[in-house]
């Protein structure tokens, strides 16, 4: 069980296992830090298991987008206060905030730091108004110098993710737009997997693709046709990158 001692005294849980839950409420936990994939877990079993989550008074997450509808599920079994980190290993935390700061606005990411220089851009690279959709990118590194000049590419670094930002520094996230996909927080690009797929033995073609469910989180389904036989679409819950 990995903790990590919080200020104030309580005790953070990495572990996504559901019996950790059940000590919850006897260590007096406060403060809870998972990814999206593990606050799944807790939501379903906070509604299960209500009187296990008595005492969380926040939770903290981040790692990929905060579907609307688990957002909703956290404040009803868990806890009000949903703290969202948004950024990625090459710049760092891009954007911070609580997640009730736009009213419940679907895909809302935080709101930009002052430490962080994020663009909305196009196909082309030019940075769209605020509220228009594209590609998000971030500064990397040193975030000082003057724009436009011939090394000002090199610094921004592109998340692969669509967004949207507006003028207050609100960022929104819809979803990936460089053909990779996060399951469960690992990352798998789609036509790879397809192509790993197609290889396997009685397979003449294989083609993937992803579905929201209930909760608004990806699940990978595959249709694909045998050497011999009809068309078959089959849930796929295993990491189609091995």
């Amino acid at each position: 069980m990995l903790t990590i001692l919080w200020t104030g005294g309580t005790l953070v849980f990495g572990n996504i296992h559901p019996s950790t839950a059940s000590h919850f409420k006897a260590l007096g936990i406060r403060h809870l830090v998972a990814s999206i994939a593990q606050l799944t877990v807790w939501a379903k079993l906070a509604r299960e298991n209500p009187d296990f989550f008595r005492t969380i008074e926040a939770v903290t997450t981040g790692g990929a987008r905060l579907p609307q509808r688990l957002a909703e599920l956290v404040r009803r079994d868990i806890c009000r206060d949903i703290y969202i980190n948004y950024g990625s290993s090459e710049t760092g935390l891009i954007a911070a905030g609580n997640a009730d700061i736009l009213g419940g606005q679907p895909d809302f990411a935080g709101i930009v730091l002052e430490t962080a220089n994020v663009e909305i851009v196009d196909a082309n690279g030019n940075v769209l108004l605020y509220g228009e959709s594209g590609a998000v990118r971030a500064r990397t590194g040193a975030i000082s110098g003057a724009a436009g000049t011939e090394n000002d590419a090199q610094r921004w670094f592109f998340t692969g993710d669509s967004g949207a930002l507006s003028e207050d520094g609100k960022l929104c996230i819809f979803g990936r737009n460089d053909g990779v996909m996060n399951f469960e927080g690992v990352k798998i690009r789609l036509e790879d997997a397809e192509q790993n797929l197609g290889e396997c033995p009685g397979v003449g073609d294989a083609a993937l693709f992803t579905i929201p469910d209930n909760m608004g989180l990806t699940e990978f389904y595959c249709a694909y046709v045998p050497e011999k036989g009809m068309m078959i679409i089959c849930f796929l819950n295993v990491c189609v990158n091995c």
